[in-house]
């Protein structure tokens, strides 16, 4: 119980320093979610710093209520909750937006990079098998000598010099 109240004495002061609580609410619950998520690694950080600021100001309102019990209201509760948690909170959906949106296209990606692992695939030539072929038709581009197009079926194709 002391130490609520040693906590609220000091909040009190910080808010005669630095500004209207409301504000502060905001400030401290971005501070408190950028910090976090640059201290964790991995894909799970930004929830993460989500839940650090969620448990701050579940300890800062449990705080405040020890502190000043009578004088508790839900409302001032509520509106503390909403202006620490709105920015954390809307950075992490907009970054699963983004990365739901994003997924359809890594899937792609990794399945073209399986595919490229499974070997080569034989509905066209290999780069071998185009140089090779790329060496035949640069022979059969003689002058004179006929070459058959394959575009154009079995017509022979006369190169003029």
């Amino acid at each position: 119980m002391e130490f609520a109240r040693v906590y609220k004495e000091g909040i009190d002061q910080l808010v005669q320093v630095a500004g209207p609580a409301p504000l502060l609410h905001v400030h401290a619950g971005l501070g408190i979610f950028l910090l976090v998520r640059l201290l964790a690694t991995g894909r799970r950080s930004t929830s993460r710093a989500l839940q650090a600021v969620i448990a701050a100001e579940l300890v800062n309102e449990a705080l405040d209520w020890l502190a000043q019990s009578p004088g508790w209201t839900i409302r001032d509760t509520a509106s503390d909750i909403l202006l620490t948690l709105l920015w954390p909170t809307a950075i992490v959906l907009v970054t699963q937006l983004r990365r739901r949106a994003a997924l359809p296209a890594r899937r792609a990606r990794a399945a073209g990079a399986a595919s490229r692992r499974a070997g080569p695939r034989r509905d066209r030539p290999s780069a071998a098998e185009r140089r090779t072929i790329d060496a035949r038709d640069s022979r059969q581009m003689a002058v004179g000598q006929p070459r058959v197009d394959p575009a154009v079926g079995a017509v022979p194709v006369i190169v003029v010099g």
